[in-house]
């Protein structure tokens, strides 16, 4: 019959075909009505209904023959969108033949259900992708950013969010799926909750780790900027051991140098690292930094007030004689005690200068160096 359409009528003439073909013919036009006209008139609607429904663009079906990644093709979703492509085909040689004056509309129908096995669900299955298929081609740009994006994204600590990329890495497994739009929907929404929480999570360890210099709150929560002070007044006495300042330094310029000012939120909406190619769980080192500098600035200072109470009575006794003001005197006392210490002031130093230059060898004695030179710089500082 399907080799010669024309002679179909005279061949199938029963009441049961009729209905059938009145059946498949209000199916493929999703009219019921249809199940209740004449032969002739459910042709003409038929025909009227394929000539403002079968036209999906070929570009639309060119892109569905690779619309994944490479390495998220499958077979199953090859196949369905070939199916997509190969119903139309058919459906299209249905219409040109009944078109023709002497076609049969039974005969036609009859086609129609041989295609789809008889099976009136996988029709209504290829009628829902072919509507579909634009939009599925509209989704596709989107869906090779959050591909791509997931492949590049970097390990997070949370298990939520690694639960959700898991989610969405079987989903992309069987992309097939992607052809009914409320698992494209399903797909959109957890990426989403992905993205916006691994930005956070990315942002946040950024701007804690290498966005620190020039964040005056930042810097401050992170380094004592009075103990730093302190340090660097102490390192200023005469024969001070100026290891330890050097090192807070050494550290403070290595920081510097791998600080990044870049706007990384916008970077992270189109791409899943900033360009400074910044990783938190394999930047250790660098969240690591500020706290080697902290240690450093506490055991220089620990080491410059050991080495002043070794010489204690010869500072309180000068002090006496020079009649120092409490202001000054209680910075010293301070100083000298194994309590909380008071931000020093620069005259403090020069009065410790002062008892120094008078008691040079006991100083130097008291010193030993402590034994106090502290740990090298190490080579990547």
């Amino acid at each position: 019959m399907q080799g010669d359409p024309g002679r179909g009528e005279s061949q199938v003439r029963g009441p049961s075909e009729e209905r059938l073909a009145l059946r498949w013919a209000a199916l493929l036009c999703g009219q019921e009505s249809i199940a209740g006209l004449s032969l002739h008139a459910a042709k003409n609607q038929i025909l009227a209904w394929a000539a403002t429904n079968l036209d999906i663009q070929p570009s639309v079906l060119a892109a569905m023959r690779q619309p994944l990644p490479e390495h998220l093709v499958t077979t199953r979703f090859l196949h369905a969108a070939r199916s997509l492509e190969v119903g139309l085909e058919h459906i299209k040689q249905i219409m040109l033949d009944l078109n023709r004056p002497e076609a049969d509309c039974i005969g036609a129908m009859t086609r129609l259900a041989r295609h789809f096995q008889s099976d009136e669900s996988r029709l209504l299955e290829w009628k829902e992708r072919a509507r579909d298929a634009p939009q599925f081609q509209g989704w596709l740009p989107a869906f090779r950013h959050a591909a791509a994006y997931l492949e590049n994204s970097l390990p997070t600590p949370f298990e939520r969010l690694e639960e959700i990329r898991s989610e969405l890495g079987k989903m992309c497994a069987e992309p097939h799926r992607f052809l009914e739009a409320r698992e494209r929907e399903r797909f959109n929404h957890s990426f989403d909750d992905f993205k916006k929480g691994y930005i956070d999570y990315y942002f946040a360890a950024h701007e804690d780790t290498v966005h620190i210099v020039g964040n005056q709150e930042r810097m401050e929560s992170k380094v004592d900027a009075v103990a730093l002070r302190n340090l660097e007044l102490l390192s200023d006495i005469n024969h001070a051991d100026r290891s330890y300042l050097n090192r807070v330094r050494a550290i403070g310029r290595w920081v510097q140098a791998h600080q990044c000012n870049l706007p990384v939120r916008e970077i992270l909406a189109f791409h899943p690292r900033c360009y400074c190619d910044f990783n938190p769980m394999g930047s250790r080192h660098l969240a690591e930094s500020v706290n080697q500098m902290n240690d450093a600035i506490r055991q220089g200072i620990d080491h410059f007030r050991s080495i002043l109470r070794r010489s204690k009575m010869i500072i309180i006794q000068e002090l006496r004689d020079m009649r120092i003001d409490d202001h000054h005197a209680k910075q010293i006392a301070a100083l000298l005690s194994r309590g909380p210490m008071i931000p020093l002031k620069q005259q403090s130093i020069d009065i410790l200068n002062a008892v120094i230059r008078r008691h040079t060898g006991s100083f130097l004695t008291a010193d030993h160096r402590l034994a106090a030179v502290a740990p090298d710089v190490p080579a990547d500082w």
